[in-house]
């Protein structure tokens, strides 16, 4: 229990590195950037087959996870598209639009996990 904080906090910190991966002008695939991009795919589908939530939760939860793994295949397309030799101005406003498409899920979901809650506060 105790290093679950620890390394939670890693992941997390780590995921922060991702980016500076993959922005780079030269030619050819990152191997380290494409590396890191399919571990957090993994990484998310892991957290989406061990979720232990149902019924309204867990559509709840569904539209989190949706959000959170459109920003991880955000990252590989944005390495693919830098490796295809597609223009840095091209990609930073695709992957940001991408980006804009996972919060409009991210908070989809957060409302319906607040309407969740609030139906279990007016029944108890």
């Amino acid at each position: 229990m105790k290093l679950k904080v620890p390394i939670l906090a890693l992941m997390v910190l780590s995921l922060f590195a991702l980016p500076v991966f993959a922005n780079h002008e030269q030619g050819g695939i990152n191997i380290p950037s494409l590396v890191l991009d399919l571990v957090l795919i993994g990484g998310v589908a892991v957290i989406y087959f061990g979720s232990i939530f149902a019924g309204e939760l867990k559509t709840a939860f569904n539209y989190l996870f949706a959000g959170i793994a459109i920003f991880s295949i955000n990252h590989l397309v944005e390495t693919i598209m830098l490796a295809l030799g597609v223009g840095l101005n091209t990609t930073e406003i695709t992957h940001r639009i991408i980006h804009l498409s996972g919060f409009v899920f991210l908070f989809y979901g957060f409302y319906r996990i607040k309407k969740v809650c609030a139906s279990l506060k007016s029944k108890g």
